[in-house]
C-alpha cells in the first residue's frame, strides 16, 4: 500500500510540475495584488451592512425606538441586557436572576476574585458592548452593539482570505472573504440589527483553520510552538465569544492531521495539542446531549416537548435550496461545488483538513439551516479557484504568442472577473427587518421601573426583549424553549377556559419547576393541583398578548398538544376559535375581571393584569 501511495505522489508532484497554471501563483506583484483584493473584500463587506444602517435611519418610525435602534433578531436583547449590567458594575447574575422566575439559576458564586472573572462570565460580545458604550443607558448599550456589526463583518472577511492564503491561494482566499461574507447565508444571520455570536463566528472558524494549517505546515521547532500558541489564544477567544468546543475541535484534528502527513511529525502533533489545549481552556464536548437531537427532555417524571422542532431556524433545507442562499445560483452553486471535488484532486492533503467547512452543509440535516453559513465561504473559495485555474489555463493559449498574458496576468485577470461576478451574485439589497414590531416594543418598555416587582408573561421570543426594555422579570425566553414552561404556557394560550389560563400563569410564577419536582402523578392529576392551588398569593404578572403571536399559533398549540405522560405528539384537543388568546387579545373578555386590561393598542399589543383572587369558576 506504502508504494502506490509513494508512486502516486511522485506521479502527482511531476504532472503539476509540467503544468504552471496548477501551481499556486506567488511573487511580491502577486502578494500586494492579493492584499488589495482582501481589503477590497473586508472593505464591501462593511460598506454592505453600512447601506443597510443608513436605510434604518432613514425610517426612524420603523427601526427606530426613541433613539434607540431595534434589532433583527430575538437573541440581541440577551447580550444588550447582560452588557448593561456590566457598564453598572454588576454581573452576569444580575441579568440571569430575573430570566425564568421562579426558576432560574445561578451560574456562579455572585463573589469573584478578581474583576476579570466578573467579565469572563458572561458573552465576549457583551464585554466588548461595554468597551464601546458611552453609558448603561439602553440606547447607548444598542448603539454600541449595532456599531460592531460592520466592523466584525470586515474582520471576518479578513480572517476567511488568511485561512486560504495561508494556504497558497490568496486570490481565492479574497473571492471566498466577498462571497462568503455577502452570501444570504451569512449576511442574513450578521445584517444590520443581528447583535448575535454569528456575526463574527464564520471568521473565528475559518481563522482557527488557517492557523491549524500554518501550525501543522510550518517549518522549525520554535516557529511550530509560536503557531500552535497563536491557536490556542484564538480558541480561546472563540469559545469565549461563541462556547461551542465542537467548533475548535474540528481544527485541531486539521492541525494534527497536517502535522503527520506533511511533516511526519508525530510528536509535534502530540506536543502541538497539548499547548492548545493548555491555551485554549475548553472542555471535550458531548454532541449526544445537544438540544438539536434530543426529541423531549425529561423533569421528575414528565418529559417535555423540544420546541426548537417549531423554530424556523432548525428547519432542514433541500440541496438546491443550500446551494442558492449560498451563491445566490443553483447552477453557480454547482460550479463551486465542482471546483471543490476538483481542488480535492489537485490537494488532497489539504482537502481532508479543511472538509469540516464545506462538510458543514451535511449538518442541515441535524442542526437545520442554521449552520449551513459556515460552507458559505468554501463553496465560494472551490468556484474562485475553479475559474481562475481555467483562466490561467485558457488566457495564454486563446491570444496571440505576441500578447499572451503570463500566469500572473492570467490569473488577476481572472480575480478581477470572478471579484465582480461574486458582487453582482451576492444579495447586495437585502434588507433586515427589526424583529419584533415597534408597538410591541414600546408596549413592552412601558412596564420599565414598576414598584410592584411584577413577572412579564408572554411568548418565549419576547423573553430577552422584555428583560432588556423594562428590566423586570420574566418566565421563559430564548434560552427556555425546550423547557416544561414553554408547554404551560402554550397551554395556558390555547385552552377555552379563561380560569384554567390564570391557574396555570399563577403556578408559572408561583411555582414552577419546583412544584414539578414535587409532584409524583399524571398530567391530569398535576392540572387538577395546579387548580386546588390557584388561591395562594403570587407576584404581580402582566400578560402581554400580540397580534403576531396569532401566527405562532400553529406552533404554540403543537406544543400545548404535547403528551408528557409519554413523551410524544399527539393530535390537537385545542381549537383556535376557543383559545384563551383569542378570547383575550381579539375579543377583550376578562373574565368578570379576573384580567384587568391595562394596555390597549389592538391589534397590535395589549397588556393585561392578572388580578390575584381566586379564579374559581
Amino acid at each position: 500500500m506504502s508504494g502506490f501511495f509513494n508512486r502516486w505522489q511522485t506521479f502527482h508532484a511531476a504532472f503539476i510540475a509540467r503544468h504552471l497554471w496548477l501551481q499556486p501563483l506567488s511573487g511580491r506583484v502577486y502578494i500586494a495584488a492579493a492584499c488589495v483584493f482582501v481589503l477590497g473584500a473586508a472593505a464591501v463587506n462593511y460598506d454592505i451592512r453600512d447601506r443597510q444602517y443608513a436605510a434604518w435611519k432613514a425610517h426612524p418610525d420603523i427601526t427606530h425606538l426613541g433613539d434607540m435602534p431595534l434589532f433583527s433578531t430575538a437573541d440581541a436583547p440577551y447580550f444588550l441586557g447582560i452588557a448593561a449590567e456590566l457598564k453598572r458594575g454588576k454581573t452576569r447574575q444580575t441579568y440571569d436572576q430575573g430570566r425564568s422566575v421562579p426558576n432560574q439559576v445561578i451560574r456562579k458564586t455572585p463573589f469573584y476574585d478578581h474583576n476579570f472573572d466578573r467579565w469572563h462570565d458572561a458573552p465576549l460580545l457583551s464585554v466588548a458592548i461595554v468597551m464601546t458604550a458611552k453609558d448603561a443607558g439602553r440606547a447607548a448599550i444598542a448603539k454600541a452593539g449595532h456599531l460592531l456589526i460592520p466592523v466584525t463583518a470586515a474582520i471576518t472577511a479578513i480572517m476567511i482570505a488568511f485561512a486560504f492564503g495561508v494556504a497558497g491561494y490568496w486570490l481565492e482566499g479574497a473571492v471566498a472573504a466577498l462571497g462568503g461574507g455577502l452570501s444570504f447565508a451569512y449576511l442574513s444571520r450578521s445584517a444590520a440589527g443581528r447583535i448575535d455570536t454569528d456575526q463574527l463566528n464564520l471568521g473565528f472558524f475559518y481563522l482557527l483553520f488557517g492557523l491549524a494549517f500554518w501550525a501543522g505546515t510550518v517549518r522549525g521547532k520554535l516557529a511550530g510552538i509560536v503557531a500552535t500558541a497563536a491557536m490556542g489564544i484564538c480558541a480561546y477567544l472563540f469559545n469565549w465569544w461563541y462556547g461551542k468546543p465542537e467548533l475548535i475541535v474540528m481544527p485541531v484534528i486539521a492541525f494534527i492531521w497536517l502535522r503527520l502527513v506533511v511533516r511526519r511529525d508525530w510528536r509535534g502533533a502530540v506536543f502541538g495539542a497539548m499547548i492548545f489545549l493548555a491555551l485554549s481552556d475548553i472542555s471535550m464536548p458531548n454532541s449526544l446531549t445537544s438540544s438539536y437531537i434530543q426529541p423531549y427532555f425529561s423533569q421528575s417524571g414528565f418529559l417535555f416537548p423540544n420546541g426548537l422542532e417549531t423554530v424556523s431556524e432548525v428547519q432542514s433545507y433541500d440541496i438546491l435550496q443550500i446551494l442558492l442562499w449560498l451563491t445566490g445560483d443553483i447552477w453557480l452553486g454547482w460550479f463551486c461545488a465542482l471546483g471543490l471535488l476538483l481542488l480535492a484532486l489537485r490537494h488532497p492533503v489539504i482537502a481532508i483538513a479543511y472538509a469540516p467547512t464545506a462538510g458543514f452543509i451535511l449538518f442541515n440535516a441535524v442542526l437545520g439551516n442554521r449552520a449551513i453559513f459556515y460552507a458559505a465561504p468554501a463553496f465560494w473559495f472551490g468556484g474562485a479557484w475553479l475559474f481562475i485555474t481555467i483562466c490561467r489555463f485558457a488566457l495564454p493559449h486563446m491570444a496571440p504568442t505576441r500578447f499572451a498574458p503570463g500566469q500572473g496576468v492570467a490569473g488577476m485577470m481572472a480575480a478581477v472577473a470572478i471579484f465582480g461576478m461574486t458582487y453582482l451574485a451576492s444579495p447586495t439589497h437585502y434588507m433586515p427587518q427589526p424583529s419584533f414590531p415597534k408597538p410591541v416594543m414600546s408596549a413592552f418598555a412601558l412596564l420599565k421601573d414598576r414598584t410592584d416587582d411584577p413577572v412579564i408573561a408572554s411568548w418565549w421570543d419576547y423573553g430577552y426583549a422584555s428583560r432588556f426594555l423594562n428590566g423586570a422579570a420574566t418566565l421563559h425566553d430564548g434560552g427556555g424553549p425546550k423547557s416544561g414552561v414553554t408547554h404551560f404556557f402554550a397551554r395556558a394560550m390555547v385552552t377555552d377556559d379563561l380560569h384554567e389560563t390564570a391557574a396555570i400563569l399563577k403556578f408559572l410564577v408561583r411555582d414552577g419547576r419546583h412544584l414539578i419536582d414535587w409532584y409524583d402523578g399524571d398530567a391530569d392529576g398535576f392540572y387538577q393541583l395546579i387548580k386546588a392551588r390557584q388561591t395562594r398569593p403570587t407576584r404581580p404578572i402582566f400578560l402581554v398578548l400580540t397580534g403576531e403571536m396569532a401566527g405562532w399559533m400553529q406552533a404554540i398549540t403543537k406544543i400545548a398538544s404535547w403528551d408528557i405522560d409519554h413523551g410524544q405528539w399527539q393530535d390537537s384537543q385545542f381549537r383556535f376559535a376557543d383559545s384563551s388568546y383569542l378570547k383575550l387579545f381579539h375579543h377583550g373578555e376578562t373574565a368578570d375581571g379576573l384580567f384587568e386590561l391595562v394596555y390597549d393598542d389592538y391589534p397590535q399589543v395589549r397588556i393585561f393584569r392578572l388580578s390575584n383572587r381566586a379564579s374559581v369558576n
